[in-house]
């Protein structure tokens, strides 16, 4: 057993950080005070360094766009940069580039991110599509012959 020095209260020594060093002591203050002190450093830190607060919610995006692509589409950076650089940057559907917030850099050249869009049926990837071509094909449920109903609507004179 172990006392906290913020919160003062007696803990077992697996409620304490192991420090990394050759002699494998445990911190002064338990885990649930290190984290409130982790958390308001940043806190504070963000508040009077802007270079700190870009460089911190830069990373948070990264980290969490490309942990939501491999989660939901099963693909990395990597291999959205690579479908990326194929379709030079531009929607797979109409060509035309993004013109929504996300901008970002790829081998000097600024591109917006694209959507991934998938089968819904087999999860593989398709391609990437601007926000208005994507959100198209998911309002018609991928369905090839409700599409081509939809084309036969719009060719057929008034």
């Amino acid at each position: 057993m172990k006392i906290c020095k913020t919160c003062k209260l007696e803990k077992p020594e697996t409620e304490f950080y192991r420090q990394n060093s050759p002699y494998k002591k445990s911190h002064s203050n338990c885990k649930k005070c290190e984290n409130i002190a982790s958390v308001k450093y940043r806190r504070d830190r963000k508040k009077i360094d802007p270079v700190y607060k870009e460089r911190i919610m830069a990373y948070q995006r990264k980290r969490d766009w490309t942990k939501h692509l491999k989660i939901k589409y099963g693909i990395d950076g990597k291999q959205y940069h690579q479908l990326l650089e194929n379709q030079k940057g531009v929607c797979a559907i109409c060509g035309q580039s993004e013109n929504r917030k996300n901008n970002y850099r790829l081998n000097g050249l600024n591109f917006t991110r694209l959507s991934v869009d998938h089968d819904h049926i087999t999860d593989l990837v398709r391609g990437l599509l601007c926000y208005r071509c994507n959100a198209g094909l998911g309002l018609f449920m991928d369905d090839v012959n409700l599409l081509s109903k939809a084309i036969s609507y719009l060719t057929k004179p008034n």
